[in-house]
């Protein structure tokens, strides 16, 4: 099983401010830490960020992966709402246009992707819990906004470009 946590972090959270984003993926008694961050983005940006990024970094294989957010909104983008609201032409149940549909758009294929060659689980976690990996990674997104840091690097850590 691959596990991985991911989060995000934004201020101020209206679009104009500094984004970081984090993921930390386990696997086979390893684990990774990637973070990254972005100018002028909103925190659900980040949060979806974040979980492309880790989509995009593990290899295609059978081994089953969880991801698990604290956003319950990229939860219910992922399990749910991206599907209907493709359906209903990219507008929400008030009939407004979704927010981030690009990023949407790419995040769902590239986990409709994974679905191809494994089982992929998208779950809920409580932020500031005391979750240990929840925790890592809110602070790494935290530190790479306010510092402008990332690790992340397109051509190594891109393995489905």
């Amino acid at each position: 099983m691959i596990t991985v946590f991911t989060d995000g972090s934004c201020y101020p959270n209206d679009g104009t401010g500094d984004g970081g984003w984090a993921f930390q993926c386990h696997y086979n008694g390893q684990s990774r830490l990637k973070y990254g961050w972005s100018e002028r983005a909103s925190n659900n940006t980040m949060e979806m960020t974040a979980i492309l990024r880790a989509f995009q970094y593990v290899p295609l294989s059978k081994t089953p992966i969880t991801l698990y957010t604290d956003s319950t909104y990229c939860k219910n983008v992922i399990n749910s709402w991206a599907m209907i609201w493709e359906q209903d032409g990219w507008r929400t149940s008030t009939g407004s246009a979704v927010k981030n549909v690009d990023l949407i758009k790419e995040l769902m294929a590239l986990i409709d992707l994974h679905k191809e060659h494994r089982e992929v689980n998208v779950r809920w976690v409580k932020g500031h819990a005391g979750i240990a990996e929840n925790e890592s990674v809110d602070i790494s997104a935290g530190t790479a906004r306010r510092l402008r840091e990332t690790n992340w690097d397109t051509a190594k850590d891109n393995k489905h470009l």
